[in-house]
This record gives structure tokens, sequence and C-alpha cells, in this order.
């Protein structure tokens, strides 16, 4: 397509995205933002082949940077296990649920938006994660996850005792908040996420919802099309939009 200087804004890199390294070595990415950058992806900033700056942010701060305009996207994609024609997209009812888009609503402040899912389910996707007044097309694919790989890289399962030890801690932290109750959503970051899970869902509470804004990304045989309007009749035209 002939597209150069191109910056990747992530909230994190790993193995599933490569595949990008060619691109990091021809210029057509010339710089990356993200909260951490692994694989490959890496190995190429190491080794000087990013030709621009690698700047590394908290979640917090990537937030803060997108919130403030210190960072600008032109455009960005957001994996939405359900979505219906209209765009309104939600974490949860479809085959690669990850409980709530919080990662990617402030992605949505961007001057165009893709919503890439996996499951188009019928208009209203209510109550919607992220409203479809905020989304501009709808892109169908085959799968956007692969739940399988999940437990790679930093989110391996550890037999290490002390780590063990801290999860069983955290987890009796959440165990005993009034919050912990049937219905209740968590997200937590990737260190030690397996066993924290595995240690909340012994406990007797089989309604809880366990989320994280883990997966990865494909986009195999994408089917596009534009969202429906932001602004008319079917704007807002149901109750939390």
């Amino acid at each position: 397509m002939g597209l150069k200087n191109i910056t990747i804004s992530a909230s994190s890199l790993g193995k599933a995205h490569d595949d990008l390294v060619p691109m990091i070595e021809d210029g057509t990415i010339t710089n990356i933002e993200s909260s951490g950058v692994r694989g490959k992806i890496g190995e190429a900033i190491s080794h000087g082949k990013l030709k621009g700056l690698a700047t590394m942010r908290s979640h917090g701060g990537r937030v803060r940077a997108l919130v403030t305009g210190e960072t600008h996207v032109d455009i960005a994609f957001i994996g939405a296990p359900t979505c219906d024609e209209y765009g309104n997209c939600r974490g949860i009812g479809g085959k690669t649920n990850c409980g709530v888009l919080s990662y990617s609503y402030v992605e949505a402040m961007a001057d165009y938006v893709v919503a890439v899912t996996d499951c188009l389910v019928p208009f209203p996707n209510y109550p919607a994660h992220i409203s479809m007044t905020k989304v501009d097309y709808v892109c169908v694919v085959d799968q956007i996850g692969i739940p399988e790989k999940i437990a790679t890289g930093a989110a391996k399962p550890t037999t290490d005792q002390r780590k063990l030890m801290m999860a069983e801690y955290c987890t009796q932290v959440v165990a005993n908040t009034p919050y912990f109750k049937d219905g209740f959503s968590y997200q937590t970051g990737v260190g030690g996420r397996i066993h924290r899970l595995h240690h909340l869902s012994d406990r007797d509470h089989e309604g809880a919802q366990h989320q994280d804004g883990l997966r990865r990304r494909r986009s195999d045989q994408a089917h596009v099309r534009p969202a429906g309007p932001r602004h008319g009749p079917c704007a807002g035209g149901y109750p939390g939009l």
C-alpha cells in the first residue's frame, strides 16, 4: 500500500506480533508506544532496527497520554467479543469473552474506530461497553483470539512456591471483600494472573465472572462494513448511550 512512518500504539506487544518485524525493518513502522515489548519485536528494537522511538508507559500512563492528546490516534482497531452491526461492543457474550473492554475504551477517542469481532449479534448489543456513537466500521473475522494460547510468556503458570503463596494471599484479600459475590467482575494484569484466577475459581462463588485484557489477535478473511450512523435517529436509540 506504500504506507510508511507508522506509529504503533498498543497496550502490549509480544510473540503474537512478531510478523510486524519486517515492517519495522523496511520503515513501514518507525515508532512504537506500548506498556511492554517481548519476542522478536523486542529483539529488533534492542538491535537498533526501529528508526524512531520506542516509548514505554504504564497502562495508566498510556491512558493519560491518549486523554491529554500527547498521543494522537488516527485509527484504532478494537477487538470485541461481541458487536452488533451498528458498532455497540461488549466484552462478553461471544466465544472469546474477556470481561469488560476497559483497555480499549480510551482508544475509542481515535479519529476513526474499527470494531473487530468474531461474533456479530442482533442490535442492540446492550449494555454496550463501547457505544456505537464511537465506532465507524465493523469488521467481522473468523476468530479474534486464541484462548488456548493465553498461558504463555508472562502468563505461563509457575511452580515457584513464593509466587504461588503471593497468588493465594491476593486471593484471600479479594475473597474477603464485600464485592466478591455472584456477578462480580474481576480484572487483573498478566503477572500471576493464571494462579489467582485458579484460586478464585476454587471458591464457592460459581456466578463470579473473571476477566483479563490479554488476547491474541488475528484478522483472517475479514469482512468489513460501515457501522450504523453516529448521528441521527439510530444514534443513542436506547438507554445507556
